[in-house]
């Protein structure tokens, strides 16, 4: 099924996710991985993660990296509403950077189904 509605440029808005630990985990002890995609373009990211804790740092990385390269900013970041993503730290640093949060409802992955459908 085609999407009903997109956004017209990069880094408009940003589906995110964290997935469950996954065995076995990497030589490095990484468990967890965080899957980001954008909107626009549907293109992916990952990264693998030791922690759940480990996101808001990832994702930082992630949008200082993804904005120098595209000189686009990142607009809307949409994830679940799991305790990495909103930390009162993270909802300042988003803040702080003009990044509109968007949580979906408990219970409803179909609402961030982007990267929902990817793992």
């Amino acid at each position: 099924m085609k999407a009903k509605y997109r956004v017209g440029d990069r880094l408009e808005l940003m589906h995110g996710d964290l997935c469950r630990p996954i065995s076995p985990t990497t030589h490095e002890g990484r468990k967890y991985f965080l899957l980001l995609a954008d909107d626009c373009t549907r293109y992916m990211w990952l990264r693998l993660l030791s922690s759940k804790g480990e996101a808001p740092k990832a994702i930082k990385h992630f949008q200082a990296k993804v904005e120098a390269e595209t000189s686009n900013k990142l607009k809307v970041l949409r994830t679940d509403c799991g305790g990495e993503f909103t930390s009162m730290e993270f909802g300042r640093y988003c803040a702080d950077e003009g990044v509109e949060r968007h949580l979906t409802a408990p219970y409803s992955p179909q609402q961030n189904s982007v990267v929902e459908r990817r793992n």
